[in-house]
């Protein structure tokens, strides 16, 4: 047709010589048309040929397939099949194996098998084919091919599902039947003629297998199978899925080892549940020496650590931590601990890098160790974490402990002489030589088998976060271990700074000798902190009193040499000053509560003191580090100091330093308070000013009884009058804002919340003694030690330990009740106790959990130091912190937290209450001025000065101090700081009518000095100005006795 087509064109053409150029494409388009409709015919031809010839093909195949199936279903149901014919059968599923198919048509042949290697009938083991020289070549083959199948399909399946359990076991089964000879039946009869053909060809067997991801699989098998709450794996599976058979036949070569190590050993807590289901799995690797194995393949493969993440990491020393604790008997040479400790060392900066310093992040999840990690983490690996936390706390585990620091605990220290204290008057002394301290000779391999040890648990401590705390307390537990650390590093460093400053600063061995300094003081910082008075100043069962003293003088000039000349600038300079402080600052603590150091025992002839404040004025690093973190060393007198510098700093900032000046009287602010609602009116009106004007000047009017104002100018006076008063009235007990110990020291009521806006009264509360301290004056109120310790935040949360003796005061039954289960000697569960306290309040019981879940955490013996502790933390600490964290709020907007962080608790309520001295009489006559006639050298102001300098009592003059400034107890750097000055005037005791400071009285006193009356009158005072009212007695005798009864009755005080 495109013939005809091309013959017709030009007679059409020819035809038709008009025809325009359209014509001529409409001709080439119809042509293009025909021959594409030809080549579609053609090619649907083509197209239907080639169809059925596949559908003829596979309608074909289907069936032979169809065929062969049925043909392997016959042999493999059939209970009699001869072994040839499961080969023959095998070779017939190899060749229609289709995994989406031929699945449990695979799990059936293997369990043919299985069930064939079981009977007595030689005809019906599956490996005798391989003596059948017709058919050995191909059935080697087949086990291969055989075994690459089930181990892929090993890989899919989900151990602990009841549909793959079955399938798995039979997996598993199957690899172990044809890779290990030992379990073939025929090889016993025939001698051992063949076992080493046999061998090798178990060799070939697993090489192929590994080679195609055995341990990959088995990993998987494990991870799957044990990652969870509860093993999914049966006793039986979990030592097939072990691997050890093929890792045995293959004689532990170093690369099979190293596959093992990286994808057996990284299984969750694996040797944990072997532990537990296959026991004598475990002897069995005890027989095959396999922990030294393990040990010299970490130790001398580092690189395959580098391909596992941290999470694999932590369970691998998990599981090598409890493998070493079972096979203890392997770790009792010095090669296999230093092997040991080496590889727990490698593995644990692994699980350091899979951590983040970044709380939360879009890329960082949470791990039950680490914290906030980078690394994604394996939700198996979550689901395992009871388990792997119980393997890690081998990390103290007695006999680990014990094996680890065996050349420590050997140490036999020498009786400590020359250190026997006295008590004189209540106060410690002690017979102090550091010649004492013996050198203590070890050889070079024990040093650094110790040095190894200290090592790998301080990195321990830091790395794994989350029981950091938990492993420190699991160490210092073991008492005797602490106290033979401390022989050793005061042996070692014979108690000198300089050694373990050099120690810092080396390269060699002995520059690790600073980690047992270390670890010591970590490890002493829990032991010495669960210790109660008893325990540490009587028993004395791990540290003598003299080695206390001795200790915290190390520590002392260590910290400060640390920070005064290195600075520590470098990391190992840093580390060692942070746990080197923590455990300076306990001591320091339980001295300040009850002291066993000698005076002074804290501050260091190093220290310049003046060149000291010097520099802290100059704001020197150094000296603010030190102020900061170990102000103990500066003397008391020079911080009370540093502290008045920064209120008078702090009030010349504000324009308040003289009242005087115009800055000063913008920011006066003033109060009218009525005589019968002080706390109430105090509370309204302070509680609407800002803070700047609280620490101004703020001027009192006082309304008496009647409502009337009184008259008078508050020239600093009356304010100090309402400052007494209203402190008084919000720590009075019957306020129910604070209780009173058995031994009258206030502390925050935890029913307080029955007062309504109980912590806005707290708040307040906080402000005014705030105030008080501001402006210098000294308020008689005596806190409880340990609520000082939360005001200050000097209490450690990760600690809760020094609550328990403090506890006494507060509620006794319950401390007596602690110290008994603390001391208990039977077992504890028989108490039946749990992690709650339970109350009652309001008619109703309420129960409060020491711990998250505490009501289903039964008290047992090994965690009943942790319970008493939380005890004691929650009645002292938790149950008040709601009214303390306000009182802090208050507190603090007046006074900077920094300028009282460097006093201890005692120290602070010196601050607030005065020094606890005896009166300096000669300071207290210095600082006074005289007024209405009197002068200091006045007859009667002669005689007031020698009765309380020679007569009174020091209890007497104690209330005599009281009756004229409100407050038994001098100011803290003496009576020059007495907020106003004490002062004496004179007044007329012929006047019956005159009882106060009238301006009459004042007139007559300064004209009628020389008047001499009946003696009749008391003294008088007025604390608010800290003044007294003396009349003018004719014998030294009528002014005792008159003084005497004024200050012991109470009577006669006078509110101007």
């Amino acid at each position: 047709s495109f013939r005809s087509a091309i013959a017709e064109a030009p007679t059409t053409m020819f035809a038709s010589k008009a025809t325009s150029g359209s014509n001529k494409e409409e001709l080439i388009r119809r042509a293009t048309e025909e021959r594409d409709k030809r080549q579609l015919e053609k090619t649907s031809n083509l197209a239907a040929v080639k169809i059925q010839r596949w559908m003829c093909n596979t309608t074909g195949r289907r069936a032979t397939l169809r065929k062969l199936r049925t043909e392997v279903d016959e042999c493999i149901t059939n209970a009699t099949h001869p072994a040839t014919e499961l080969f023959l059968a095998g070779q017939k599923l190899l060749f229609v194996y289709r995994p989406n198919v031929d699945a449990k048509r695979l799990d059936a042949f293997c369990q043919a098998v299985l069930v064939g290697m079981e009977t007595q009938d030689l005809k019906r083991w599956y490996v005798t084919v391989s003596l059948n020289k017709q058919y050995a070549v191909d059935w080697i083959k087949q086990v291969k091919q055989i075994l690459l199948l089930v181990c892929k399909r090993l890989a899919i399946l989900k151990p602990g599902q009841p549909v793959d359990d079955s399938s798995v076991t039979t997996c598993l089964n199957m690899i172990l039947i044809l890779t290990d000879y030992t379990l073939w039946k025929f090889t016993v009869r025939a001698g051992d003629a063949m076992k080493p053909t046999l061998h090798k060809l178990c060799v070939s067997f697993v090489n192929h297998l590994v080679d195609n991801g055995l341990f990959q699989t088995l990993h998987e098998v494990l991870m799957t199978g044990l990652g969870r709450t509860e093993p999914g794996l049966t006793k039986h599976t979990l030592a097939a899925a072990m691997g050890i058979r093929p890792l045995a036949l293959c004689h532990f070569t170093p690369a099979m080892m190293t596959l093992f190590i990286k994808y057996i050993l990284t299984a969750p807590a694996i040797i944990l549940h072997l532990a537990n289901l296959c026991p004598e799995t475990i002897a069995q690797l005890e027989k095959v020496e396999f922990l030294p194995r393990v040990l010299d393949t970490l130790c001398s493969k580092v690189d395959i650590l580098s391909s596992i993440n941290g999470t694999s990491a932590l369970c691998l020393l998990g599981n090598v931590l409890q493998l070493g604790t079972l096979h203890m008997k392997l770790l009792q040479e010095k090669k296999a601990v230093e092997q040991f400790v080496t590889s727990i060392t490698l593995l644990l900066p692994l699980c350091y890098e899979a951590q983040t310093t970044s709380t939360h992040s879009t890329s960082s999840s949470w791990h039950f160790m680490f914290g906030w990690c980078m690394d994604s983490i394996d939700r198996r690996v979550l689901d395992s974490h009871p388990h792997i936390r119980r393997q890690l706390q081998f990390l103290w585990h007695h006999t680990l402990v014990e094996t680890l620091f065996a050349p420590v605990l050997a140490l036999t220290p020498p009786p400590t002489k020359d250190h026997a204290p006295s008590n004189t008057k209540g106060k410690f002394s002690f017979s102090f030589k550091k010649t004492t301290v013996p050198p203590l000779s070890l050889d070079k391999p024990t040093v650094h088998q110790m040095c190894l040890s200290c090592s790998m648990y301080n990195i321990c401590a830091s790395t794994l976060k989350q029981m950091g705390t938990e492993l420190l307390v699991g160490l210092s537990c073991q008492g005797t271990l602490v106290s033979k650390l401390w022989y050793l590093t005061r042996g070692v460093f014979q108690c000198e700074v300089e050694r373990v400053l050099k120690s810092l600063c080396s390269e060699d061995q002995e520059g690790a000798l600073w980690k047992v300094l270390q670890l010591f003081c970590q490890v002493a910082l829990y032991l010495i902190a669960t210790l109660d008075n008893k325990e540490l100043y009587e028993q004395c069962d791990y540290f003598s009193l003299p080695d206390l003293v001795e200790m915290s003088e190390f520590l002392n000039q260590l910290v400060f040499r640390l920070i005064w000349d290195y600075k520590a600038t470098s990391p190992s300079h840093s580390i060692l000053l942070t746990h080197a402080r923590s455990l300076l600052l306990l001591l320091h603590s339980r001295d300040a509560r009850k002291p066993f150091c000698p005076p002074d025992h804290w501050l260091l002839k190093e220290l310049k003191v003046s060149r000291f404040v010097l520099e802290l004025k100059a704001k020197k690093p150094r000296a603010e580090q030190l102020f900061g973190e170990v102000p103990h060393v500066i003397p008391h007198r020079q911080r009370v100091e540093i502290f008045h510098g920064e209120v008078r700093e702090d009030r010349r900032s504000l324009g308040i330093a003289d009242p005087r000046n115009h800055n000063a009287r913008s920011l006066s602010t003033y109060i009218t308070v009525h005589r019968g609602r002080i706390l109430e009116d105090g509370f309204i009106q302070l509680s609407a000013i800002s803070v700047d004007a609280l620490k101004g000047n703020v001027k009192v009017k006082f309304m008496n009884e009647q409502g009337l104002e009184e008259a008078g100018i508050d020239e600093r006076g009356v304010f100090k009058e309402f400052l007494e008063q209203a402190v008084k009235l919000a720590f009075d007990p019957g306020l129910n804002l604070f209780k009173a110990s058995s031994e009258g020291h206030l502390y925050p009521s935890q029913t307080s919340h029955i007062q309504e806006n109980h912590l806005a009264l707290f708040e307040f509360v906080g402000k005014i003694l705030g105030k008080a301290i501001y402006e210098g004056m000294v308020v008689d109120v005596p806190f409880a030690l340990f609520f000082f310790s939360q005001l200050l935040e000097q209490n450690n949360s990760a600690l809760l330990y020094s609550s328990l003796d403090e506890l006494a005061s507060m509620d006794p039954e319950l401390h007596r009740s602690l110290s008994s289960i603390k001391h208990y000697e039977g077992d504890v569960t028989d108490l039946c106790l749990t992690f709650c306290w339970e109350e009652e309040f309001m008619g109703k019981m309420v129960t409060h959990e020491l711990i998250y879940g505490g009501s289903g955490v039964p008290l047992t013996n090994e965690n009943r130091i942790s319970y008493v502790h939380h005890m004691a933390h929650f009645r002292l600490h938790t149950q008040l912190k709601e009214q303390t964290s306000a009182f802090k709020r208050g507190f603090y907007s007046i006074i900077s937290r920094a300028w009282v962080s460097c006093f201890s608790p005692p120290e602070l309520q010196r601050l607030i209450s005065g020094d606890q001295v005896d009166i300096d009489v000669d300071d207290l006559r210095k600082h006074t001025s005289y007024c209405g006639g009197y002068h200091d050298n006045h007859r009667v102001i002669v005689w007031l000065w020698d009765i309380l300098k020679s007569e009174f009592s020091e209890k007497e003059r104690s209330l005599f101090l009281k009756f004229v400034t409100s407050c038994s107890k001098p100011p803290l750097l003496g009576f020059a700081h007495l907020e106003p000055p004490f002062s004496i005037r004179f007044v007329d005791v012929t006047d019956d009518d005159d009882h106060g400071d009238s301006v009459p009285s004042i007139l007559r006193g300064l004209f009628a000095t020389r008047h001499h009356g009946d003696g009749k009158r008391l003294p008088t005072s007025s604390t608010c100005f800290n003044l007294l009212k003396l009349p003018n007695y004719s014998k030294k005798s009528v002014l005792r006795d008159k003084l005497k009864y004024a200050i012991t009755s109470g009577a006669g005080f006078e509110l101007s």
